[in-house]
């Protein structure tokens, strides 16, 4: 569709905003825009848009570079605590991806008083880590200097905490 039919069906609002690094989400990574695809986008559409280019983020060097220097925790959070249930009973806090890293507990195995304690005081390795690594450590880690990749600053720490619960599954899977 080219952005002209927009105007023929009579779309006079929309966003255009990135996509989370969380799972399925980073199976894409490699799709993700980056600042030279930003000229590619047609002007028209950027004036139809919302808020124009703004929700595609930022290039990730400059993220990662105002990132390195200090020593807070990533602290991402839920505007609002809630948790998902999978097929199988497992549940995951609204925080992040249903990743081990992240599992609160099964309902049938663990009930209901584990799940909530995990999530009160935030137990999972993944809310542990959120809670206690310095993000600059995760920024020097994951971060990608180089890359123009465009980020919103909590889906790039999202990114971060992705590949961190990968290594933390890798390595007490003793497949490090």
């Amino acid at each position: 569709m080219n952005w002209l039919s927009f105007k023929e069906y009579n779309i006079s609002s929309f966003f255009i905003g990135g996509m989370s690094p969380e799972g399925e989400g980073y199976a894409l990574e490699d799709e993700r825009p980056d600042l030279a695809d930003l000229q590619r986008i047609p002007r028209g559409m950027v004036e139809l848009s919302r808020d124009g280019l703004g929700l595609l983020g930022r290039p990730e060097n400059e993220l990662v570079a105002s990132l390195v220097g200090g020593d807070a925790a990533p602290g991402l959070s839920a505007a609002a605590p809630a948790v998902a249930v999978d097929a199988l009973f497992d549940v995951y806090p609204n925080t992040a991806e249903p990743a081990p890293w992240w599992r609160l507990g099964n309902l049938k195995r663990d009930g209901v008083d584990a799940i909530l304690h995990a999530l009160w005081h935030q137990t999972t390795p993944g809310m542990t880590a959120l809670c206690t690594l310095p993000l600059s450590e995760l920024a020097r880690r994951y971060g990608d200097p180089s890359s123009t990749r465009l980020y919103d600053r909590d889906d790039l720490i999202s990114r971060f905490m992705h590949q961190w619960g990968e290594d933390w599954l890798r390595a007490t899977s003793g497949n490090a």
